[in-house]
């Protein structure tokens, strides 16, 4: 059996994306005959996208789009993101809610035509809501739509985390022996 070599790349603004990308690859990077390696996007090695044969992309959501700096990610690394194994982890504050459902699908559906990319699984996660980590403006506008959506976690004195744990540690096993049985 061919050894799984796992690239995970995030774009993070809060912390939070990166806590879920440092996740899956520990629960990844321990499964047997799986090493993992972890990128900022923003500091990912060109030669990165050469070493692996799986590739995890994951994004945070903020005002309906996913970052820049993820979309050019994906628009240079396309034709190889299409040769292999791929996934994307969606990070979204609607993901959190039965009403944001359809708005974190159509963020990851203009993600992916905006990219052209084409992975071979999405996955939706939860974020968080880090009132004490925003500034003012952010703050209020969080705040803002937190009531709109129906959101009971107003308080902006704390954090709310949302992100569902177990789903995580389901898409990272899931996706190693998944993109093994493709490989194989």
């Amino acid at each position: 059996m061919q050894e799984t070599k796992l690239l995970i790349v995030y774009a993070t603004s809060d912390g939070q994306t990166a806590k879920i990308a440092r996740r899956i690859a520990d629960v990844a990077g321990s499964e047997p005959d799986v090493e993992c390696r972890l990128f900022d996007v923003r500091e990912v090695h060109p030669e990165a996208i050469g070493w692996c044969n799986r590739i995890v992309l994951a994004a945070f959501v903020h005002f309906g789009r996913h970052p820049r700096a993820m979309l050019r990610f994906v628009r240079g690394h396309r034709d190889a993101l299409q040769a292999m194994p791929s996934a994307f982890v969606s990070v979204s504050g609607a993901s959190a809610s039965p009403k944001g459902e359809a708005d974190s699908k159509r963020y990851v559906a203009m993600f992916l035509r905006k990219s052209g990319w084409t992975p071979m699984q999405v996955e939706r996660v939860a974020g968080a809501t880090l009132y004490t980590r925003y500034n003012p403006l952010v703050r209020f506008v969080m705040r803002r739509a937190a009531l709109a959506a129906g959101s009971q976690d107003l308080d902006i004195t704390r954090d709310f985390e949302y992100t569902d744990w177990d789903q995580v540690d389901r898409f990272a096993r899931g996706f190693v022996s998944v993109a093994a049985a493709r490989v194989a």
